[in-house]
């Protein structure tokens, strides 16, 4: 992964907390346990993004289920992924004029 530019206490919150409640995102009462339990008070942004972070980390631990998904970290390879199936279903068209 990159360096991040800020926000990498967030990640480490996140990990603390459990990203996930199961098959759902992190709610309110897991950020007020995590609080009341570590001492940390979150911004109203910080609880915010630490939801956000755990809504993205479950769509992508679905979407992961899929045998021909790219990896989410590579994107150039997913752009030629999707530009290959585009030309293989040209070609196809093509094929069936």
């Amino acid at each position: 992964m990159p360096p991040l530019q800020c926000g990498d206490h967030l990640l480490h919150y996140l990990e603390q907390a459990g990203p996930t409640a199961g098959d759902d995102p992190i709610g309110h009462p897991e950020l007020q346990a995590f609080q009341v339990n570590t001492g940390i008070v979150l911004t109203e942004w910080e609880a915010s993004t630490l939801r956000q972070l755990s809504k993205a980390l479950l769509a992508e631990s679905h979407r992961a289920t899929d045998p021909n998904c790219p990896a989410p970290w590579d994107a150039a390879r997913e752009a030629q992924v999707l530009k290959a199936l585009s030309v293989r279903d040209a070609m196809r068209n093509l094929a069936t004029m």
